[in-house]
Parts: structure tokens; sequence; C-alpha cells
């Protein structure tokens, strides 16, 4: 069964083209575009006629894609106003992970999409520094703000396991991408050096 990566920016249909994949699917939709993606203009070339349910964030995570050829779970992304503590990530994550592990043990479902990869990524960063925060909270330490360089193996290495969960399962895995701009740090006449300078180019 393929994975496969759909990149590219904002409006450039990178979600409706992950909902043509092979039916039964399942969707998780963490950057709240999946109304437009089924709904706008391939409506009719691409979605007419199935039926699509969507389940809004809350509750327990149950399985409710019996009688859908498309269901779409929208993601919250947690609000948190406080600069340096996080709190809600790991609750959003349980919650898709659970729903995701059963996507996978359901032989109903042909293909899971995840739109997008990009910010399930960084919620699962958030997460992860969110469980570090409460270790420091219970221990009366400092609270850190972000995770150290070497930390960021957890949340990759979590990601990374939803591609291979999926191959193991035999699923069909569309997984959409944001672009983001390259920066280089350009070294100048007199021996400085200019951080974070874009070059024009657009990034996975």
């Amino acid at each position: 069964m393929p994975t496969v990566s759909i990149e590219g920016e904002a409006g450039s249909g990178k979600s409706s083209l992950a909902f043509t994949a092979p039916l039964k699917a399942v969707g998780f939709s963490w950057d709240l575009g999946s109304d437009r993606a089924i709904n706008g203009t391939k409506y009719e070339e691409w979605f007419a006629g199935l039926k699509i349910l969507t389940v809004p964030y809350g509750g327990e995570p149950v399985a409710r894609w019996d009688s859908a050829d498309i269901t779409i779970y929208v993601m919250r992304q947690p609000i948190n106003l406080d600069s340096v503590r996080i709190r809600g990530a790991n609750a959003v994550w349980r919650y898709f992970l659970k729903l995701y592990e059963e996507a996978l043990a359901d032989d109903a479902v042909r293909t899971i999409v995840v739109d997008t990869m990009t910010i399930a990524r960084r919620i699962r960063c958030d997460a992860y520094l969110e469980t570090v925060q409460d270790a420091a909270e219970k221990a009366n330490k400092p609270m850190r703000e972000r995770l150290l360089q070497i930390e960021y193996g957890n949340p990759n290495d979590a990601i990374r396991d939803l591609y291979i969960a999926a191959i193991s399962a035999s699923k069909n895995l569309v997984a959409t991408h944001h672009l983001t701009d390259e920066r280089i740090d350009v070294p100048g006449k007199d021996g400085t050096v200019e951080k974070g300078v874009m070059t024009g180019k657009r990034l996975l």
C-alpha cells in the first residue's frame, strides 16, 4: 500500500486531492480546511454522491466511520495564551492516536489522511514539551520554554511510527505538508554573519 506525500502552498488543493484516495477513508483535519476541501470547486467532480461525515473534536474518541465513505475528524489545536506553559497538547495527541490506531485495525478502512502532517508534528512536539514542563512543575524546578535540539528525536520518532504503522497495516496513508521559506546564514565582508536570510526557495 502506498504512502503519498502532498506538498504545496495554502489553497493549492492538497486536502481535496488527498480525499480522492481509495475509500473508505478516515481523515484527521489539523488545519481545519476539510470543509473547504470537500465542498469547494471540486465537489461535483470528485465528491458528489459520497456520504461524508465530519466529526467535531470532543468527548471520547469513538470510531464513527461505519456508515460513511469519508469520515473526517476535526482536530483541535490547543489554545495557549501563556507564552511559556503548554497545556492540552497531550490530550489532543492521545485523542488522535486512539482513532488512528482504530482506523489501522479496521479492515474496512483503506485510506488514512493526515492533513496536515506539518501541524500534527508540531502538536506532538508541544505534547512532549508539556510532559517535560509537567515533570518540572512536579519537581518544583524552572519551567522550560522549548525543547532542546536532542529532544526532538522523541516527537520525530512518534511521527515516523505513524508511517511505519500504516505500512504494517497495509493502509494507504496520505500526508499533506506545508512549505516554509528556506533561510541561510550569510557571511558579511566585515566578518559578521547575517542569520536567517531568506533565499526565495520554498522547502518541505
